[in-house]
């Protein structure tokens, strides 16, 4: 406001890159800030997400992944893959297992079967 004898800090998940700001800014989605002050936003990491104003990122879901900077876990593990959380891609399943699509783990066959 006009008048101000100080300034403010930004709060986490702002930033003000420039001087002379009146508002900071939110960080956009794939990107957050944790600490007060900051002057950068910085890129979630493979396997994690946040929305736009995030202090953190978060983890994806088993059966999901994503790459760096996502603004959501939009990667579906496909069958015969799958991941258990924070992950930036997908494993394939070991020879005598297989999985739906989605999964956060991989399931043994069943006597009378297999898989290779």
């Amino acid at each position: 406001s006009l008048g101000s004898q100080s300034c403010e800090s930004c709060s986490a998940g702002k930033y003000a890159d420039e001087e002379g700001l009146a508002n900071c800014k939110d960080c956009v989605p794939g990107h957050y800030s944790s600490e007060e002050g900051a002057e950068v936003c910085y890129s979630c990491w493979a396997g994690s997400y946040s929305q736009g104003g995030a202090d953190q990122c978060t983890e994806c879901y088993a059966g999901k992944f994503s790459e760096a900077g996502a603004s959501e876990c939009s990667g579906t593990c496909s069958a015969g893959k799958y991941s258990s959380g924070a992950a930036a891609g997908c494993i394939a399943c070991e020879t005598g297992k297989y999985s739906d699509a989605g999964a956060s783990n991989c399931l043994f066959c069943s006597p009378g079967s297999y898989s290779d």
